[in-house]
């Protein structure tokens, strides 16, 4: 499921601002508790999100080409509060938090949709994790 308020030329300008990281199964793409904001967009595999419990840990979501993750991180500025890795062998589009920022100051349309597609992800991913 993918929720995408971002046009093919806003992906073109994304597309120039990252880069593409290639990972194989079981790379790690973030650690929970790591200081990383950066953005990732899969542009092919799988990945699962999963929360470091106590004992053991908890799958929060598991997210297919089109789906994003670290934003969370970019948003609040802070810390990684899960982790990535990769199910299948993966190709990322990874954006810095310092790039999106800048970007958001210069292209304000751009920055309403690229704001409207993390909130969405983040609402709707919230209402999955009520209805559990």
């Amino acid at each position: 499921m993918t929720w995408n308020h971002l046009t093919e030329a806003d992906f073109e300008v994304l597309g120039a601002l990252g880069t593409i990281r290639t990972c194989e199964k079981g790379d790690r793409l973030i650690d929970q508790a790591t200081a990383t904001t950066d953005v990732f967009w899969i542009l092919d595999g799988y990945a699962e999100v999963d929360f470091k419990l106590l004992f053991h840990d908890e799958v929060l979501a598991q997210l297919g080409p089109g789906e994003h993750f670290g934003e969370m991180s970019f948003l609040l500025d802070e810390g990684s509060s899960a982790s990535v890795v990769a199910m299948t062998a993966m190709r990322v589009l990874q954006v810095s938090a310092e790039r999106l920022r800048e970007l958001v100051q210069t292209d304000p349309e751009l920055a309403l949709r690229l704001y409207m597609t993390l909130a969405h992800a983040l609402a709707s991913r919230l209402k999955l994790q009520n209805a559990r």
